[in-house]
């Protein structure tokens, strides 16, 4: 059930964003490495899209939980960073871009 929540707090956060933002892979790698990170990824989320729904007022669901399920989500090897093809994987998915 808490997958599901999930799940659907992150498709409806991203119908908002993605209208409003446009990033790509070089806005998410701020160290310019060639991986996201978990602090990049949870950095860049909270900057552009926190701010469209307010997580703190969802019972039963806090902040991080929500950025690792969609961190470990992304990192399709469990490597621990997300690599060019599983961020855009997750991206297009996301905002329905492939």
């Amino acid at each position: 059930m808490r997958n599901l929540i999930l799940s659907l707090l992150m498709i409806s956060v991203s119908t908002l964003s993605a209208q409003t933002y446009k990033l790509d892979f070089s806005n998410w790698d701020k160290n310019r490495d060639g991986r996201i990170d978990k602090y990049e990824f949870v950095s860049v989320f909270k900057r552009q899209y926190a701010s469209d729904k307010n997580f703190t007022q969802d019972k039963g669901l806090d902040d991080e939980d929500f950025y690792q399920y969609i961190f470990k989500r992304a990192d399709l090897d469990q490597n621990g960073d997300l690599r060019g093809g599983e961020w855009q994987f997750e991206y297009d998915y996301y905002y329905d871009n492939a």
